[in-house]
């Protein structure tokens, strides 16, 4: 069975300790938007959250609600705050379960950052 932190975002950064021997964890590279065949654009209804859209297409991979960051990483226009309300009729595209599994979760990808 797959853990959280195997989908996690966090396992493409990397763990780094300031002057004063704190742990920090860097920034990860997004994953952005790639006009694939197999995209999917999915039409905000009222009361979808990123948690929910993901949940609805990638749903019953393990804790599939909390793959919402790669959906808001993947649009034509960067999301500056995930956390404001999505607008009903918003045009989100959905990146299908074929690119999540093998571009965006590729541990390959943990090469291009540090």
């Amino acid at each position: 069975m797959a853990t959280l932190w195997e989908y996690s975002h966090y396992q493409f950064s990397f763990e780094r300790y300031d002057e004063r021997a704190r742990l920090y964890t860097t920034e990860y590279e997004p994953f952005t938007y790639q006009d694939l065949p197999d995209n999917i654009e999915h039409e905000v209804m009222d009361g979808d959250t990123w948690h929910s859209i993901a949940h609805k297409y990638w749903s019953p991979i393990f804790e599939s609600n909390n793959l919402w960051i790669y959906i808001a990483d993947f649009q034509t226009q960067a999301v500056v705050d995930p956390f404001i309300t999505l607008k009903a009729g918003t045009i989100v595209v959905v990146p299908s379960r074929n690119t999540l599994f093998t571009k965006i979760l590729n541990p390959d990808r943990r090469n291009i950052v540090g």
